[in-house]
């Protein structure tokens, strides 16, 4: 037995050199793949990530301005106002529910509230999305119960709500 434990401290000491060499040799090893490490990332960085936009403030003001302009598109064109008449002259009450639907959600959800942000009189602006959801309401009505003279209606008061978000004062842009 005492040979074991005499062999075993024999050992002992030839295992530790290696170790400590592993350890010296290993810091360095560590160190060099953290240099070679923030070198390929700051490359990485610099090369595929796409760059980054001025500001928040600018991505905000080319938002309100891509609103405003299918706005005027909108009220100039008139392309969904009419595909909401042409359901109600051709009595297609399914299409008519649907396409009210959808442009409540894409003109008062998306465009209307994107653009006020840009209007000086943002509680009027909110006053006229609103009777802009209960226009389009009026229409979906009228298609539920196939009532012509509602659905006219209510388009009637859409085309009007529009005339007058339009007709509201729009901020200047800042420049920063």
């Amino acid at each position: 037995m005492k040979a074991k434990g005499a062999r075993k401290q024999h050992l002992e000491p030839s295992q530790s050199a290696p170790r400590e060499a592993f350890r010296h040799r290993g810091g360095a090893v560590l160190q060099q793949a953290a240099a070679v490490s923030s070198v390929l990332f700051s490359l990485s960085s610099s090369v595929f990530l796409p760059p980054a936009p001025a500001s928040a403030a600018d991505d905000k003001i080319v938002a309100i301005e891509e609103a405003r302009a299918k706005l005027e598109a909108e009220l100039k064109e008139e392309k969904n106002i009419q595909r909401l008449e042409t359901a109600i002259e051709n009595a297609d009450w399914e299409t008519l529910k649907q396409t009210s639907r959808q442009f409540d959600a894409y003109l008062r959800g998306d465009l209307m509230g994107t653009a006020r942000k840009g209007l000086v009189d943002k509680k009027s602006a909110n006053s006229i999305r609103e009777a802009t959801m209960y226009s389009l309401i009026k229409v979906n009505k009228g298609a539920r119960a196939s009532d012509v003279t509602q659905a006219v209606e209510g388009v009637r008061e859409l085309r009007s709500n529009l005339q007058a978000f339009m007709s509201l004062e729009w901020e200047k842009p800042q420049q920063e």
